[in-house]
């Protein structure tokens, strides 16, 4: 005898998802926070530009707010 098959609703499956979600981190994040040392993958001169660019872009913007509405 054949079972027939449940077809879930998208409102079971959002709320599935959210449900993991919410109550521990997916595993997929878990175990490359375990096993990738990303600060060994991504260079220090990547991450120092990075930094660089937005702390002048934070500036440059708070400089163009400042002078509108000094």
């Amino acid at each position: 005898m054949r079972n027939k098959a449940v077809q879930m609703s998208l409102f079971d499956i959002y709320n599935g998802v959210l449900d993991s979600i919410e109550e521990k981190k997916p595993e997929l994040i878990t175990l490359l926070e375990e096993h990738i040392d990303f600060d060994h993958l991504i260079p220090c001169e990547f991450t120092s530009a990075f930094f660089k660019y937005i702390i002048m872009w934070v500036i440059i913007h708070v400089n163009k707010i400042w002078l509108r509405h000094g």
